[in-house]
């Protein structure tokens, strides 16, 4: 939904809270998606996304979304996803 709120059983809630609880994951998790066992949605991976998109992504959650007041550079994204653990994730 809009605000955040998600669809019961079928699209998680991205509430300020959730994001606080994942912000230093978000960036693997927009790249390299979601498929673990315990994830009630896969979310499938999506490389074709550069940086800035996902820094973009990343800021509006936390600043536009929610007033988490936490902003991100390309620099803290890309050092991000150069630490991503590939194989916990998909």
């Amino acid at each position: 939904m809009e605000d955040g709120s998600g669809v019961a059983k079928v699209y998680p809630e991205l509430n300020a809270e959730k994001i606080a609880t994942l912000i230093d994951d978000l960036p693997c998790i927009i790249r390299y998606g979601v498929n673990k066992p315990a994830s009630l949605i896969k979310m499938p991976p999506n490389p074709s996304l550069l940086p800035v998109d996902i820094t973009n992504i990343i800021n509006y959650l936390c600043n536009d979304m929610h007033d988490l007041d936490r902003e991100f550079t390309m620099v803290d994204i890309i050092s991000s996803l150069n630490d991503c653990p590939k194989d916990s994730i998909r």
